[in-house]
């Protein structure tokens, strides 16, 4: 999956298309499931609330909910892009680093 990604920087675009191409890259196989293996959502949209467990050391996280992801993946997209755009290392608020966490974090 990796060395797709790296084939591809060149003209490496972030849209819901490649999320979803990246997804289907990491979940194409049975072990990448902590639940049962469900090969119609691979690629796609999930149609069930998924919580992250994070414990002992950390809350638990409760990933945004499944009916909403259509409309908040493109809202998040058209963000992070924008920011992108805009990197200046000079600048906290403007690092690419500090981008790079708040896709993470609220992706």
């Amino acid at each position: 999956m990796l060395k797709n990604l790296v084939d591809k920087l060149d003209n490496f675009e972030l849209t819901e298309k490649t999320i979803k191409e990246v997804h289907a890259g990491l979940m194409e196989s049975p072990f990448a499931w902590e639940s049962e293996f469900k090969t119609e959502l691979v690629g796609k949209y999930r149609n069930i609330p998924i919580t992250g467990s994070r414990q002992p050391f950390f809350n638990d996280k409760e990933y945004a909910p499944h009916f909403n992801l259509e409309f908040i993946v493109p809202s998040y997209l058209d963000i992070f892009n924008s920011q992108l755009s805009d990197i200046d290392n000079s600048k906290y608020d403007k690092l690419l680093l500090t981008r790079l966490s708040f896709f993470i974090i609220n992706f």
